[in-house]
């Protein structure tokens, strides 16, 4: 009795001893495969719906900036950045457009990947300079010429006002590589292609499902993009004028022409000067339509084009919302409101 006593205490203890043993080797063992999903996000609307048209269902796939907020005025809030925490790689537009993602990641780590690989980048055109040449033109002579010795001291200052216009001018102008490059559709299928290269690189447990979807995305696009120039290449009048300079892409790929933009640089107003020149092309160039954008303030562009009886369209640089709610649908929407207002 004492000795089956004794056993059975012994199978309490080894049982005890293995269990312990159990528990412990399970805590060091990696988390279950759900607990190690893939996480990414894109910077903006039409990158994040890019991505998730490349990535199987099994990754998550956030957006960083809110749909209708301007990539020009966001601020990251402390809860953004902790909703952000788990991203494995951001993916983004660069050339200073989306800078703030510098803020977001500076401690985190995390590679950010600027999508523009292979993508034929443009320069800002800045068109307005020639027309400020013009209109000092108009009213006569140049500065330093033909002048009366009397008149001196009013010339400079006239000469120094003009100055200060002018560097105002310059302040509010986009300089250097114009970022907006997935306005364009071919842009939209290299940055898919960028997009899913480095997935496939940096998770290869999803490379041939990454490739698939890639392909099937860019044979979508393809198709719309032939139906998209058909219909664009109909237009009588391709002069057009939009809020702020963020359709250069968009508008040579459609074969277009931006001759004017309201805002020189997206959330300044417009000087008087600025103003008066622009009213004088669109009466000249018999425009007919102004486009605004629904992540910026339009007050201003509203009462402009009343004043010049023109009618107002919507040109949307970002998607995001519920009409919008993929890239494709972005650029659709863009042609679309086109093709109506032209």
């Amino acid at each position: 009795m004492k000795n089956k006593t004794l056993i059975g205490g012994i199978v309490v203890v080894l049982l005890i001893i293995a269990g312990a043993w159990w528990a412990q080797s399970t805590n060091q063992q990696p988390a279950p495969a759900e607990d190690n999903k893939i996480v990414i996000a894109g910077t903006m609307f039409p990158i994040f719906d890019i991505a998730k048209n490349v990535t199987p269902d099994n990754v998550t796939v956030k957006q960083v900036l809110p749909s209708g907020t301007s990539p020009h005025t966001f601020e990251a809030t402390p809860a953004t950045i902790a909703d952000l925490q788990d991203v494995d790689v951001f993916y983004a537009i660069g050339h200073e457009l989306d800078n703030w993602i510098v803020d977001i990641t500076k401690n985190t780590g995390v590679d950010v990947v600027v999508v523009d690989t292979n993508v034929p980048l443009q320069e800002f055109e800045e068109d307005h300079d020639e027309h400020e040449d013009e209109h000092k033109d108009e009213h006569g002579h140049e500065e330093d010429e033909h002048h009366d010795d009397h008149d001196d001291h009013a010339d400079e200052d006239h000469h120094e006002e003009d100055e200060h216009e002018e560097a105002d001018h310059h302040d509010h102008h986009h300089e250097g590589v114009d970022p907006h490059y997935w306005l364009d559709p071919e842009n939209g299928i290299i940055i898919s292609q960028t997009i899913a290269e480095d997935l496939q690189e940096r998770f290869p447990s999803i490379a041939e499902e990454v490739k698939s979807n890639q392909a099937i995305f860019a044979k979508e696009l393809e198709a719309k993009n032939v139906e998209w120039l058909q219909k664009v290449s109909t237009l009588q009048n391709k002069d057009i004028v939009t809020f702020h300079n963020a359709f250069g892409y968009f508008a040579d790929h459609f074969g277009l022409d931006v001759i004017a933009t309201f805002e020189p640089f997206p959330g300044k107003e417009p000087t008087p000067n600025y103003l008066k020149e622009l009213q004088d092309q669109i009466t000249e160039e018999n425009i007919t339509s102004l486009y605004i954008e629904p992540q910026l303030s339009t007050e201003s562009i509203t009462a402009f084009a009343k004043d010049l009886n023109v009618q107002l369209g919507t040109l949307d640089p970002i998607g995001g919302g519920e009409d919008i709610d993929s890239y494709i649908n972005l650029i659709e929407y863009n042609v679309n409101t086109i093709l109506e207002k032209q």
